[in-house]
């Protein structure tokens, strides 16, 4: 048999063997073709025992690209069947609040539990069941965990904790200890991009915890230092003290790169610039301390901004109670509600929602045109915005 009829028949035969029913012969005889012998070889390709190099017609050339392609469509639908890398799945918030009878969430109650649900509030899930209070629930980067602070409020000066939860099981574990004196007004916390540190500010000072040590006396890296904020690619710490803006890095170098007793809640936009509320308006800085620009003037509460997933929009909650949103370059803004008295706004991360507090009520905003998208109650009068919100990544 010549190597063109071998060719042929094995081509088909595999069209026998997997097509669920064989296309017609002059269909199939009109896409093969004879096999000649090409007058030359390329240097690299080794003598094929005097036969020469294949040369397929383009017709069969076209019939073995639309083979290959459907074995890379086949692959990709097998790719996109395999299990999510966190399992949330669809963007879903995370909140702190009191336990009613029903096991939901209430306005009143002794111990607050962690929440998961979707944004309409739909899907509730308690993630918590052990004793002492829980607060400021802060999601992982990775989707997988959910870190917060403990405080068992059965006796004066009773221990708190860092802990941790699987979001998919509620299973918990300790991994800090915490100073509980005036807890609640000293803590915050932030997951490093790799999601496996913990920076947190207790009372005590700001600590940094690595979830694979066992130890639960994590290392203090400052004194009466808030708002840990970790670099987009975990180098950097920023944080403020009472004197103003500092940084740490990995040879644990600190350094003061500005200096205002009114410095807060420092976010990084890129790995070069760090925002943060002063006490005239928004301000960016490089982490060295030089080249600070002004986003925002005016008074500006800690709390009441926040930016978009992408840094190139923050939205502020104004001390008249408007909701604006603007672009960090200061080139737009626009006034999304007006009288809102909302707070704490906190944008999702497709960027269309802005989730503030609003009284007993959590408000989602459409970062498009202000329109009022769902509202989720907590069921009573103590509010939200002190025990924490949060969205899964």
């Amino acid at each position: 048999m010549s190597r063109s009829d071998f060719i042929e028949q094995e081509l088909s035969d595999w069209f026998d063997r997997q097509a669920p029913a064989r296309a017609p012969d002059d269909f199939v005889a009109s896409l093969m073709v004879d096999v000649g012998v090409a007058t030359q070889r390329p240097a690299w390709m080794p003598p094929m025992g005097g036969q020469g190099l294949l040369r397929l017609s383009p017709a069969a050339m076209l019939l073995i690209a639309l083979l290959l392609l459907g074995g890379l469509f086949v692959g990709a639908v097998a790719l996109t069947q395999r299990p999510a890398p966190h399992p949330s799945g669809p963007t879903l918030i995370t909140f702190a609040a009191f336990v009613g009878a029903d096991g939901l969430p209430a306005g009143a109650g002794s111990d607050r539990e962690i929440f998961v649900a979707n944004p309409d509030g739909s899907g509730i899930r308690r993630l918590t069941h052990s004793a002492g209070s829980k607060s400021n629930p802060v999601w992982s980067p990775d989707g997988l965990q959910i870190a917060y602070a403990l405080e068992d409020q059965s006796y004066v000066g009773a221990p708190g904790w860092l802990e941790v939860a699987s979001v998919a099981t509620g299973q918990s574990r300790r991994v800090a200890h915490l100073d509980t004196t005036k807890l609640f007004d000293n803590f915050t916390l932030a997951w490093a991009p790799d999601s496996m540190r913990i920076a947190f500010s207790d009372p005590s000072g700001l600590h940094e915890v690595r979830l694979a040590d066992s130890t639960l006396w994590p290392e203090t890296l400052a004194t009466h230092a808030y708002w840990p904020s970790w670099s987009p690619d975990g180098r950097i710490l920023a944080y403020t003290r009472s004197d103003g803006l500092w940084v740490v890095g990995p040879d644990n170098n600190r350094r003061l790169i500005h200096h205002d007793d009114a410095t807060y809640r420092p976010i990084w936009l890129t790995d070069d610039r760090i925002a943060y509320a002063g006490r005239d308006g928004l301000a960016s800085i490089s982490p060295d301390g030089t080249g600070r620009r002004r986003i925002t003037g005016g008074v500006v509460d800690p709390l009441n901004w926040d930016f978009s997933p992408d840094r190139r929009w923050v939205a502020v909650v104004g001390q008249t109670g408007d909701l604006w949103i603007m672009r960090v370059d200061g080139s737009e803004s626009r006034l999304l509600r007006s009288g809102f008295q909302g707070g704490r706004p906190i944008w999702s991360p497709d960027g269309t929602l802005i989730a503030c507090e609003q009284g007993p009520q959590i408000v989602f905003v459409s970062a498009a045109d202000g329109s009022v998208v769902d509202r989720l109650s907590s069921a009573g009068d103590a509010g939200w915005g002190n025990w924490g919100l949060g969205w899964s990544p």
